[in-house]
Parts: structure tokens; sequence; C-alpha cells
């Protein structure tokens, strides 16, 4: 709801800055997102009156002004043909920058006279595209607020102080200035005033004329209708468009702009339909029959079902209720007779419907909250009233109602105490009752220290003593409640890195279709044995993922003993998670999954000399089995080594660890040139890749091919970055170049990928491997790497010469780092 502060001047006097309003708004629970002024960039522009207008002596077109500034007058030479005495228009003096400008006006002589500054055009302002007169102010805004103005900055006059509030649903009242109004006017205690329409009803009564019913009461609870005739449509007055224009509202005619006014105003949406074109001059509330359909006011013919609702005339459906007028019986130039509605609807089926249209508008977005019965009778007259001074004509005497038109006011039973045990906080019943009358709530003394509270009609989100105390608290301010710790309880720690990744890892790892397992925290060492691979000594010590704890533990590492164990099987703190992943995974192949995929994210223990042993956050991946299911829409094909890396890779991504370093290398729990380690930063995070054969036989896997990854958790949360930078998408095109690299076999594809990142700095977007090709048309020992790398420039288009030598800098760098040369 964009509110301007010169519009909500008119119903409540608001003596705080708007920065103030605003803190104030939003410690009473309305919302503040911006403040805004439309003319901040008006401040050096001033406002004239032109004295007199001469001819520059020996010119045919330029002219010699005259301006009043207030405290003093200039003289300036212009060659617009638009001006006249007494014309109100912006001026800037020697000295001053327009908008856009670069550097400060200066005095300038035309045809031999000086010109003292500039007047000024809509489009040198920057606030029209006009330039073919000078902008003539008391012709945009109301003329003797423009004479009032002159000789101040032109900002006072155009620029609007406009506070943009983020609405609850539970508040429709305050989707209008009035209800805004009430707000400021409960938490600054300035009086509030609202208008008076001042209505002179004539002959003939407005029901001999037309006529509302109501075929759907479940949907539409009142129907309210005024009609005026004699009207003259045309443009608006320059304050009803200037301040819809503040509202963030285009304005259109003058019959049409007072229902949006009235709209922003009350907060009661309404539409006004030529009574000439309305059948049978009746408007009904209805539901849709079958195949009706209805071409709203955008232009689009939309299908109805039967749970919606329409206003109809005696022939057809002539709008959608509460969402969008027809276009048949739209205000034109030649309508002289105004039929205006206004209506009550039922929430739920405005959002209904909205959301089956797939159709929002303000009028939508203010039924869907709920709206006050008795709202449509207030804002018909104010409506009406205006009409008449706007567009001419008369009212017709009466006005038009169906449906429900009394509303017994609500009661709440209400204890000030309940103020105290809700909030804490110790104010007298005075206050509280001065609090919720400045609301507009009517209290009562009753038995027992109790208040009868009338609830006003305009809020009807109020049910109970809780809601009471509420308003209690927030028009008083939030940030008047004193903070209190709680007590009883220990404040928590911090987070470390390794709790804060958790659950992102976690969810992670869950989308990409991975299952999370959880296996004992105790081992037996013939668990552990089956992870072995050769005789070494400290083969434990190598499987693990990162070798810090290892070295701590001071000598030979063997796992952690329990003292008292309840079982033979469990009898040792385990030191990789990889164990019991793997029993998961022979299990679960044994009975007749084709596709296993686990991860564990939990503790495991090293020892340490002469200490308690220490815990270390692990994940561990383990995966074997096919790919997809089985189906004939899709190949027989297994998982590999590279489905494993995908998955570490998005990992890494989620995390934002910076700068991650895959190589390939020789580990003992991994099959020879199928494994992998990870570091970032120059600390180990752990290894991944194809369990070793011998392995693999030992945990009874069968034919499967298995991979597993193991990495210390808490290292890798360490590196990660909560922050993420945004990065806008490119406005210029790539230039795309292939490049087939050849290189030792030994060299893998991410040290070559590495160095053409590296040699094209900021210009190599983005470069994949996309062919790999030992063959005759390459030396033996040797491969080809084809690599497509796609160049951009941050801010302009690569010229082909820029391009040529960005690739000719990346062969070089690929010849000296990686001993690479070229195929063709």
């Amino acid at each position: 709801m964009k509110v301007p502060l010169r519009w909500l001047n008119d119903y409540v006097s608001v003596i705080l800055s708007p920065v103030e309003l605003a803190e104030k708004l939003t410690m009473s629970g309305s919302l503040v997102e911006r403040v805004t002024n439309s003319g901040a960039h008006l401040d050096d522009i001033l406002v004239a009156r032109i004295e007199n207008l001469e001819r520059v002596p020996n010119s045919d077109h330029l002219w010699l002004a005259s301006l009043n500034l207030g405290d003093k007058h200039q003289t300036v030479v212009t060659g617009a043909q638009n001006l006249f005495p007494g014309a109100i228009v912006p001026y800037i003096g020697v000295g001053k920058k327009l908008p856009g400008m670069d550097s400060p006006l200066k005095p300038k002589k035309l045809a031999g006279t000086v010109s003292e500054g500039m007047v000024c055009s809509g489009r040198e302002l920057g606030i029209s595209d006009d330039h073919e007169g000078i902008l003539i102010l008391d012709m945009v805004v109301d003329g003797d607020r423009a004479a009032e103005a002159v000789g101040q900055p032109l900002s006072n006059l155009l620029g609007e102080w406009v506070i943009d509030l983020e609405i609850t649903p539970n508040r429709p009242d305050c989707l209008s200035m009035i209800g805004v109004a009430r707000e400021v006017s409960a938490v600054t205690g300035a009086p509030l005033h609202l208008p008076e329409p001042n209505l002179q009803e004539t002959s003939p009564p407005a029901s001999e004329l037309a006529a509302v019913r109501i075929e759907a009461a479940d949907l539409c609870r009142r129907f309210v209708a005024r009609v005026v005739t004699g009207i003259t449509v045309g443009p608006s007055p320059a304050w009803l468009a200037e301040r819809l224009n503040a509202a963030g509202m285009r304005s259109i005619n003058n019959v049409v702009d007072v229902t949006n006014y009235v709209m922003l105003e009350y907060g009661q949406p309404m539409h006004a339909y030529d009574l000439d074109q309305v059948a049978g001059h009746v408007l009904t509330a209805r539901r849709a029959r079958a195949g009706e359909q209805v071409t709203t006011l955008d232009g689009v013919a939309r299908n109805l079902s039967s749970d919606m609702l329409v206003i109809a005339d005696r022939d057809h459906a002539v709008g959608v209720a509460g969402i969008m007028g027809g276009s048949d019986s739209e205000i034109n130039p030649q309508t002289t007779r105004i039929f205006l509605e206004l209506a009550n609807f039922h929430p739920r089926g405005i959002r209904r419907t909205s959301q089956a249209l797939g159709l929002r508008s303000e009028a939508s977005s203010r039924f869907e909250k709920g709206l006050p019965v008795t709202l449509p009778r207030v804002a018909a007259d104010r409506a009406a009233a205006l009409l008449v001074k706007v567009a001419g004509g008369v009212v017709a005497e009466g006005v038009l109602d169906a449906g429900q038109s009394r509303v017994v006011p609500k009661v709440i039973p209400f204890n000030p105490a309940e103020v105290h045990r809700l909030l804490g906080v110790s104010w007298t019943a005075e206050q509280i009752v001065g609090s919720l009358e400045a609301l507009g709530f009517h209290c009562a003394p009753a038995e027992a220290g109790m208040v009868e509270v009338t609830v006003p009609w305009w809020r009807e989100d109020l049910q109970e003593a809780a809601d009471l105390v509420e308003e209690v608290a927030r028009i008083n301010g939030f940030d008047t409640i004193p903070e209190t710790l709680l007590r009883g309880s220990v404040a928590p720690r911090p987070e470390s890195p390794g709790q804060q990744w958790y659950w992102p890892t976690r969810s992670t790892l869950l989308a990409g279709g991975l299952s999370e397992g959880s296996s004992p925290g105790l081992t037996s060492l013939r668990s552990l044995e089956l992870l072995r691979t050769d005789d070494s000594v400290e083969w434990l010590a190598e499987i693990v993922p990162n070798p810090e704890p290892v070295r701590a533990a001071g000598g030979a590492f063997h796992p952690a003993a329990v003292v008292n164990p309840l079982t033979p099987d469990r009898q040792y703190l385990r030191p990789t998670l990889l164990a019991g992943l793997l029993e998961a995974v022979r299990d679960n192949l044994r009975a007749g999954e084709d596709r296993v995929a686990f991860f564990e994210l939990d503790t495991c223990s090293y020892p340490r000399a002469g200490d308690v042993p220490v815990e270390r956050r692990t994940l561990a991946i383990a995966m074997a089995g096919r790919r997809t299911p089985r189906s004939w829409a899709t190949p027989e094909t297994d998982l590999d080594f590279f489905d494993l890396k995908g998955v570490v890779e998005e990992l890494l991504t989620r995390l934002g660890v910076a700068n991650p370093r895959i190589s390939a290398v020789t580990h003992p729990l991994l099959h020879p040139g199928r494994a992998a380690d990870l570091q970032a930063g120059g600390t180990p995070l752990g290894y991944f890749g194809e369990l070793h054969p011998r392995v693999a036989e030992r945990w009874d896997l069968g034919t499967h091919r298995a991979y597993v990854a193991e990495f210390d958790f808490d290292a890798l949360a360490a590196m990660a970055g909560a922050e993420r930078a945004f990065a806008e998408y490119p406005r210029v095109p790539f230039a795309k170049r292939d490049l087939a690299v050849v290189v030792d076999q030994a060299r893998s594809a991410e040290e070559v990928l590495r160095v053409i990142r590296a040699a094209g700095k900021n210009r190599v977007a983005r470069v994949t491997l996309f062919d790999v090709y030992q063959g005759d048309q390459v030396p033996d020992g040797k491969k080809s790497l084809a690599c497509a790398l796609d160049l951009q420039s941050p801010d302009s288009t690569l010229r082909e010469e820029e391009v040529e030598q960005i690739i000719g800098r990346v062969r070089k760098a690929l010849q000296h780092q990686v001993g690479a040369s070229f195929r063709e």
C-alpha cells in the first residue's frame, strides 16, 4: 500500500518527519518497506512565475522572459513558443546542474543577450518525454498550490514523500488511506478528520431508474448501488490525477478515477457501469451459468464455471464479481448516466475465482482478505459526491441496497489484567483503555474490573480478548515492551561449522537420490579388517580421511576400545563410517535391490595419547548397482566413478567451498587408477573412488562395483561459505571456441581445465571437457582432450582479435605448464 503523505494529511496532521513516522508505524505492527521521495532530484530547480515576455532584439524566435522567484528576479532567454505572462514554470540558475548533466550550468549569450539560467521542459527535468515546450506547472498540478510554491524548490511542488506499507492479510482496513490515517492518529495522538459527503439528491428516485438483486447470498452478502445522471466524461482535475499517480495508479478519466480514488481512500472496490448499456437497468449478483463467458476490461474472453460469482444485467454477465468488470458496459466519452456498483463478497469465493482465472486486481486483493459489510454504503455516498464534483451531474434520490445491511457490533469482555499476564508489562487500566479508544474502540466499565469493549465496524479481524492485548501492545509500540532473558535455562553455545552445515549437507544428498544410513557407533576389529588391502602396519591410519587426528594419537593408530563392551562385535569406537555403510550395501544387494546409494553423517572417534578420544564429524558415501531402474525406456547401465564424483561436486557447490581441488591418487582402499582425493586451501578433506576389488570381494559384493567416499566433515564445513555472490545474467553474447589439447596420458583433465581457466583470467566464462581421444591421430602415451571454451567480456562483445589473443594466451600456458600440443 503506497501512502502519499500529502494526501494522508487530509485526514490526520502528520507533524513527524517521514522517517520518524515510518518508525512509529513499524513499531505499531504496520511494516514499512521503504520511504521514498519522488522529487529529491529536483531540489536545485526553483518554481518561477513569468512576469513579462518580450522578443529578443534581432531574433524572430527567441524570447526574453522576466521571472519572479519570490525574493528575487531573473532574466532568461528561451526559444520555447508556449510561454505567456503569468505562467508558472521550472527554473534552474547558473551554477546548478540539471538531472543527468555532468557540469553546472554556465551563463550563455544568445543573440547578444545573456541568459541567467534557463527554464526547463519535462524531458530536461527527467519527469516526462515532452520537449516541445517549457513545462507549465499550473497546468500539471493544482493552480493555487503552484502559485503558493513560487520561489520554492520544485521538489516541494512535484515531489511527494511516499511510505510503502506491507499490509498483513488480517488488516484489510489498512489497504486504505483512511485506515492508515486511523493508525497514525492512534500512534501520534493527532486528531482524525474524515471526509463528510455533502450529497444533494434529486428526483426521480434511484429505484425508478435501476435495481440490484442478489441470487447467490452465500457468495455476496451485500449489494449497494448509486445512480448519477447528467455527467460529462473527461480528464480528471490535476489534484485527482496527481494523487492517483503518487499512489501508483494511472489516471484514466474522471469517472474511473473517482472509483479508484475512493477505493484507495476507504478500501472499498467499486465499479462504474454505463447505465444505458446495462440491459434492463438491473444488476444481479449470481452464479455463472454453464459455459458462460465474459470479456473483461483487459480484453480477454474468460470462460466461467458455476462456482464463480458474476455481476449480470438482464441478458448476460457484465463482470467477474469482485475482480474485474466487463468491456461491454464500460465508461466511454458518450456516457451520461452512471450505475455505480459496490458490494461485499465472500473472501473465499473471490480467492478461488481469482486463482482459477489467473486474474488478480486491486479489487480482488482487497475482497479476498475480507471487508466489512458496512463499508459499501459509506463509500457509495463518498463516490457519488465526488462524481458530481469532478464530472457534473446530479445524484438520484436514495440508494439501492440489497442483502445484509444491519450489523450487530461485536462486544468482547476484557480484563485489563490480561495485558500483564500475556505481555509482562504493568500498564494501568486507564492506559490500556486509552490505547483501545485511540483505535476507535468503545470501552464501557463492567463488573469485577472487567471492561466491555465494542469493536469498531471496520475491524472484523478481532475475535477475543487476546486480540485486544495485541492491539494495546502494538499501539504503545512493540519497542516499549522491555526485553527479558529466559530464566531457568542456559544460553545455547554458538554452533560449530559442522553443526551449521549438517542440515544443508543432508538435504543436498537426499535430493541427489541418496538414502540416509545409520550404523552403530561401536564396531569390531573383524569388520575393520575387511577394509584391509595389504599387510601394512599402518593400514587403518591410511584410510582415515584426515591425517591430523592420526598424528595426534602419538604412535601406532589403533581404534579406541570400550572397557566394558556389551558384545564382542561392538567393542571399539569406530574410526570410519565405511564399515557400517558397506554392511548396509551388502545386505540390500543380497535382498535383491538393483541400486543402492547410502550416505551417513555422524561422528568417528580417534584415540589420543594419554587423553580421551577426539570425536570428528565424518561424512561417508557408498553406492553400487544400476544407475536407473530397469525399464524398456532406458539402457541398463551401472553406476560408475563419475556418478559419485557428480554427487561430491554438487555438495561442494552447495556448501560454497572455495577452490576445491580433486586429484588422482593411489589409495589402499580404492581401485588403482580410479581413486581421487579432495583438498581445499591445502587441507586434505578426504577421498573417493571405486572400492578396491579385494575389499569388494571380502565384503561379498558379488559382481557389483562399489563406489565409496569418506570426508572429514568438520574440516569440510570449516571451508564452507555462508554467503552467495549474485552474478547478473550476462548481457553480451559468448564467443565459443573448441580446443583439442594433446597431453600425456598420466596428465589429469582437471589440471588442463585449471590451466585454461587461469590463463583465460576473467574472459573464460565456462570450459567443458566434451571428448577424450586415444587413437591413431595422437602419439603413443598421449591423449587428446577436446575442450569447449565460452569466452565473454563482462561489459562488451569480444572482437575477433581479442578472442584470438585469449586463445593464444591459453595455448601458451598449456604448452609451458602441461607440455601440451594441439590438434587442428
